[in-house]
């Protein structure tokens, strides 16, 4: 992402307060804290740019595409962030569903991301060179907010920033806060 979004990133997450123990899911060498929380575990594919995050405090290697489920206790982390990373899962809805069980009653999950337009054609959703830039597997705003809410989120806010094309924006959506319920279990397939 350019500098302007970074920068973007990094003033929500401040103007938040996102602080504590955090997960940063599907991350890389960089994580856009202006100033690093109290704890980061970075988690995502590729052992050498988890490594080269310098605000780290542990790393884990585990593809959410091929398990959804995250190895920690239940209530482990007090927030958690995604950067640009939730069009490329296959099981959107099973991680949210996760991320609710690994966070602390009242914790937050912040996503900065592309939302595709309720409308974007199916073309478009198919085309293959489009997933590189986003485009494709972005999730509209109505159904990552079926997704959050069916993974116990509420207090859901979507908050488009600017367009990237012309069927999806990018948007921040600002934590919602996930209920003690317990979610119903992740399906094997499907989001």
């Amino acid at each position: 992402i350019d500098e302007g979004a970074v920068a973007a990133v990094g003033a929500t997450y401040a103007e938040l307060g996102i602080d504590g123990d955090v997960l940063d899911l599907m991350s890389s060498w960089i994580s856009h804290f202006r100033a690093p929380p109290r704890s980061l575990t970075v988690q995502g594919m590729n052992a050498a740019e988890l490594e080269a995050n310098e605000l780290a405090s542990a790393a884990l290697v585990h593809d959410l595409n091929a398990d959804p489920i995250l190895p920690f206790a239940d209530a482990s982390f007090d927030d958690a962030v995604c950067c640009v990373s939730i069009d490329y899962l296959t099981r959107p809805a099973a991680v949210m569903r996760e991320v609710a069980r690994v966070l602390r009653p009242g914790g937050r999950l912040a996503f900065s991301d592309v939302i595709a337009d309720e409308d974007m054609d199916e073309a478009t959703r198919a085309d293959m060179s489009q997933w590189t830039g986003c485009i494709a597997g972005a999730l509209t705003q109505t159904e990552f907010t079926q997704a959050l809410a069916a993974a116990g989120f509420t207090g859901i806010a979507i908050h488009p920033t600017h367009r990237v094309h012309t069927a999806p924006h990018a948007a921040v959506t600002r934590p919602p806060t996930p209920t003690r319920t317990s979610p119903s279990p992740a399906p094997p397939h499907g989001p």
